[in-house]
């Protein structure tokens, strides 16, 4: 299996280290880089376990590269649905630790 960009539309293959190609990461600002990266773990490529923090944050750079180069809305509502999804789970496990602690 090829490891593909993961800009949204984009299918240009590249290292499972790598985020997104280099002409999309170029284009990303400045912010979502960063927290793309504050987010990485060495090795989850391999592993196969991204923390949902790095998710979230991956999402979100996602949709912000995908707004800047006006790919088709319904692909961008795509993924504003997996993100709302993502976010649900950060509140989910919030909820659950506090009951835990009660």
């Amino acid at each position: 299996m090829t490891h593909t960009c993961h800009a949204i539309a984009c299918e240009t293959p590249c290292p499972p280290k790598m985020f997104m190609c280099f002409r999309h990461w170029k284009r990303l600002p400045k912010e979502h880089q960063s927290a793309v990266w504050h987010e990485y773990r060495p090795g989850q490529e391999q592993r196969g376990d991204p923390s949902l923090s790095y998710l979230i944050v991956s999402m979100r750079a996602r949709i912000a590269l995908a707004k800047i180069e006006q790919v088709e809305p319904s692909l961008i509502n795509d993924a504003i649905k997996t993100l709302a999804w993502l976010e649900s789970k950060t509140t989910s496990r919030a909820t659950q630790a506090s009951e835990e602690r009660e």
